[in-house]
């Protein structure tokens, strides 16, 4: 029988949003836990949560940050937590083991549907329901092996102008795959993306690819660092987006940075990118980010499918933060482009952890291995069939510029 076990965590702590007042001692908090300094805006009014042990004191602190992610034509409701960090005074107390179970509350409360996160441990956050949430590919290479691709037509320096472009492209981009972030007009406009020419930081660049008419669809956002084992930079590549003459052309042109000796990139699982490169050139397969569904009705009633399901299917899940003895059920059915609730009680239906659930929903697993792996029980062979005409199909990514 599958179930979730609770893990030990603090039962004394105290959880809450910190106020405006607050933030200073917040980051001086964050900045002892990690050992180096914030900005002030890494601590934002209204979405920072605080610890306090049974005294009073400020023992640990988040923050997370609210913003729907792509998944295809549907708009899931999401945060992502970042910043989790204990006093060096105050650890292991379980202090955050408790932050994390009240902020998936919290996060509840305020109609959050899932949460992704750049974990320092997968285990250790796999015991409060995350689990792996997507596979990526990362290509390490010389500038000369991607040089061979051939001639970088069509790519050029981005300018101001391009910017409308842009985010097109990165529209079309995620809504082609899941747990995208949907960014706001001041993501773009944000100095740390450092898109615009004159931005503050000079290690920083776009390139844009434009197609055989002139307009711009694709980018590259890369980053550049000095090496210390040998002598040119590493560049690491944080997003590159387009069709894929757009991502061979960005490639090839990346080959041609100067001063670069060593180049980064970092695709989703169904790039091209991979099958024009020479065979010498370094590739891995790296775990992503974990990913939590926070509200399964939520999660599921937000999604916007391109086909109507024959019937509908229901889903228990075991999930100890919001029940010890019992799953939370929930029963829907897709029909023209909607998810709703079912009362059907004949639907079949799929067992599993919400450490699974994540997976499936996520897109990183399909129902049926799910099954054949032990992770998932299914009361008829449909069962698992229905969930992957749902869920499954698109391919869960995040660059290094997406927030977690």
């Amino acid at each position: 029988m599958i179930i979730a076990r609770a893990p030990r965590y603090s039962r004394t702590l105290r959880v809450r949003h910190a106020g405006d007042d607050e933030l200073p001692a917040v980051r001086a908090v964050g900045e002892r836990a990690f050992g180096h300094t914030f900005p002030s805006s890494f601590y934002p009014a209204g979405t920072t949560l605080v610890g306090e042990d049974s005294a009073g004191r400020m023992v640990c602190s988040l923050v997370y940050r609210p913003a729907p992610g792509f998944w295809g034509r549907a708009r899931v409701p999401m945060a992502a937590p970042g910043g989790v960090g204990t006093h060096p005074d105050h650890r292991q107390r379980g202090y955050a083991g408790a932050l994390m179970v009240h902020t998936l509350r919290i996060l509840r409360e305020r109609g959050i549907a899932a949460s992704p996160l750049y974990p320092f441990s997968f285990p250790y956050y796999a015991k409060f329901g995350w689990a792996v949430g997507a596979l990526a590919t990362t290509i390490a290479s010389r500038p000369s092996l991607l040089a061979q691709l051939g001639r970088p037509d069509g790519v050029r320096r981005a300018r101001s102008s391009d910017l409308p472009a842009i985010k097109r492209a990165y529209s079309r981009f995620a809504r082609a795959h899941n747990a995208c972030t949907d960014r706001p007009a001041a993501w773009w406009s944000d100095g740390r993306h450092t898109w615009l020419p004159h931005a503050s930081d000079p290690t920083a660049r776009w390139l844009v690819h434009e197609d055989r008419r002139g307009r711009v669809d694709g980018y590259a956002h890369l980053h550049t660092r000095p090496r210390h084992d040998e002598e040119g930079v590493s560049v690491d590549v944080k997003e590159l987006v387009g069709p894929p003459e757009a991502e061979r052309a960005l490639a090839a042109a990346l080959g041609k940075v100067r001063d670069a000796s060593r180049i980064d990139i970092l695709l989703p699982m169904d790039s091209a990118l991979p099958a024009y490169l020479p065979c010498r050139t370094g590739m891995q397969l790296q775990q992503r980010f974990a990913f939590r569904v926070v509200d399964p009705t939520r999660a599921l009633t937000s999604l916007k499918p391109e086909r109507d399901l024959p019937g509908p299917v229901r889903y228990r899940v075991w999930d100890w933060t919001l029940s010890r003895e019992r799953p939370v059920e929930v029963c829907v059915r897709a029909a023209e482009g909607r998810v709703v609730e079912s009362r059907s009680r004949r639907a079949p239906k799929l067992t599993c952890t919400v450490n699974t659930f994540s997976q499936l929903f996520s897109g990183f697993l399909s129902a049926q291995k799910a099954v054949a792996m032990g992770l998932a029980e299914v009361s008829a062979g449909r069962a698992a069939e229905l969930s992957d005409a749902l869920l499954f199909g698109r391919v869960p990514f995040r660059s290094y510029n997406e927030p977690g």
